[in-house]
């Protein structure tokens, strides 16, 4: 194809790009509508977020605080056991059960 056909198969392609564009005022009008979304309160969902945070965080540290030291100090169980016993799954320590684990054990040497 020489230079004279491809001129003569874009010309009018190009011709026709020539002739469309925007009617007049519609850069106005674009930035018209962009200026009233930019002014439109929108709800944000972090700032909705961050303070709700801020309203209930600090009972729930409370709450935090309180049941940990509810849990620390024993004062929920009532089998006499510490917490780390308790969080171990640990019998409490008597002297029937330091017997009784005495004789397993040497049952279980003897065999």
């Amino acid at each position: 194809m020489k230079d004279r056909d491809l001129l003569d198969t874009l010309g009018p392609i190009i011709r026709d790009a020539e002739d469309r564009r925007f009617e007049p005022g519609f850069s106005g009008r674009v930035m018209e509508r962009l200026r009233a979304e930019a002014e439109a309160p929108v709800i944000v969902l972090s700032r909705t977020l961050g303070r709700q945070f801020l309203r209930l965080a600090p009972i729930a540290a409370a709450v935090l605080v309180a049941l940990s030291a509810y849990s620390l100090l024993g004062l929920g169980t009532s089998s006499g056991q510490s917490v780390l016993e308790a969080a171990l799954g640990l019998e409490p320590l008597t002297v029937e059960t330091a017997y009784a684990l005495d004789q397993s054990f040497y049952a279980a040497n003897d065999e």
